[in-house]
């Protein structure tokens, strides 16, 4: 192998309920820190979303776009295929108990939730709710979440959806 040849075998794909695949790397440290996640899915022949016309996949970009530099930069310079969105912490998230999220609607039934939430090799269940205001939020598990992964007042979340049938999206932290 060059360096310019993957090894597909580090990934895995799943279907989501609408049918559509998104990708999982096996065994991948989560990004804590100033450094970005590079991503690169496993091919496959059904065209996707963020797939052009040649049948290669782009990266997509995040679901939302946050006010804050410091998450505007983050959302900018991740790379994935999967959908994803970027939350800036701020202290409300941490004492409020519960995290304002996009609505996710092409990828999430607009009802409340399981899903769960990974760092690692650790995962937590939250619940994922409506909300009357077309947007959506992580309740219940949230705070044990942020308390356990030590989320502080100014971090910045990238939230990846990385099964969309079992609603499990990777975590990518930036302190």
């Amino acid at each position: 192998m060059n360096d310019l040849e993957i090894d597909y075998s580090k990934y895995e794909s799943s279907v989501n309920r609408k049918g559509k695949h998104v990708h999982d790397q096996r065994d991948e440290k989560p990004a804590v820190g100033k450094g970005l996640a590079l991503f690169s899915p496993q091919p496959h022949n059904k065209k996707l979303r963020g797939e052009s016309s040649t049948g290669r996949r782009r990266r997509t970009s995040s679901l939302n776009w946050p006010k804050q530099l410091k998450a505007q930069e983050v959302a900018q310079k991740f790379i994935s295929c999967n959908p994803f969105f970027t939350v800036f912490i701020t202290p409300n998230c941490l004492k409020e108990y519960r995290l304002n999220v996009p609505t996710m609607k092409d990828y999430i039934e607009d009802k409340r939730e399981d899903v769960m939430l990974k760092v690692g090799k650790r995962q937590w269940q939250v619940k994922l709710l409506p909300c009357h205001n077309a947007s959506r939020r992580f309740s219940g598990g949230w705070s044990l979440f942020a308390n356990e992964n030590g989320l502080q007042a100014e971090d910045v979340c990238v939230f990846e959806l990385i099964n969309m049938e079992d609603l499990v999206f990777k975590v990518h932290v930036f302190k």
